[in-house]
């Protein structure tokens, strides 16, 4: 099942999680140090729009070359699909 959207640590855990991802692999394709995300999943508070925006990216990215659209936040997608009207 999808997240709604990811708000804080908790939401990134179920999503790198989601994605089959570890910790290393997560911080990896968000650009990341490893420490620097764990700290974000040990500290949920810690998370700020751009580590939101990053996972967004990076759960977007593996849902289009998963061809799993539950890999995308339900937002996410949303704003996805409305983009793709655009074209």
């Amino acid at each position: 099942m999808p997240l709604d959207k990811i708000s804080d640590g908790t939401d990134l855990v179920i999503l790198r999680k989601a994605l089959g991802f570890n910790q290393a692999e997560m911080a990896n394709r968000m650009g990341l140090s490893p420490r620097a995300y764990f700290t974000l999943e040990q500290e949920p508070a810690s998370v700020n729009i751009r580590h939101i925006r990053l996972a967004e990216y990076v759960a977007l990215s593996e849902a289009v070359a998963r061809g799993d659209r539950d890999l995308a936040p339900r937002s996410v997608a949303k704003l996805a699909d409305a983009f793709a009207k655009l074209g």
